[in-house]
């Protein structure tokens, strides 16, 4: 379906992974451009705030499979924890498993950001360049990744 980008929560279900690779083996079905992966996050004002997210080795393994199966652009969305971001966000950049980060960990947006974009991350490639960010505006002031939360995508690496 055009315009139409799935999102996969891993550790919905409690921080427990369940059907995540059922949905993607549902989505490998399907022509899309773009599937976005979250992390259960136990915010602390939610109904989730007890919640323990999965392990980093158990959410490697929903995106390497994930890799493995789609044929869509795969993004690393917006929620996850803030204290698996700076593992995780290394990680798939390392071993190539998603082609956008939103809101990476700083010193990972540094080194390896070829475009960030303030847009959501859902648009697709063609529609980005309106959004564009100029990189040496951008990283000269840490405040402006840290804390403007609109400023979404790098993509792509």
């Amino acid at each position: 379906p055009k315009n139409v980008v799935p999102h996969i929560l891993v550790g919905e279900y409690f921080g427990k992974i369940t059907y995540e690779k059922e949905a993607i083996d549902f989505l490998a079905g399907l022509d899309i451009y773009l599937t976005v992966f979250l992390v259960i996050y136990p915010h602390p004002r939610t109904d989730y705030r007890e919640i323990t997210p999965p392990p980093l080795d158990d959410i490697m393994e929903v995106l390497r499979y994930a890799r493995k199966k789609l044929g869509s652009e795969i993004a690393l969305g917006c929620m996850r924890p803030p204290w698996l971001k700076s593992s995780l966000d290394r990680i798939v950049l390392q071993e190539e498993l998603v082609d956008r980060i939103v809101a990476p960990h700083y010193s990972l947006a540094k080194k390896h950001a070829t475009g960030v974009y303030s847009s959501c991350c859902s648009l697709p490639k063609n529609m980005l360049d309106p959004f564009r960010v100029n990189l040496d505006t951008f990283f000269s002031s840490r405040y402006s990744l840290s804390q403007n939360s609109s400023l979404s995508s790098l993509s792509p690496f």
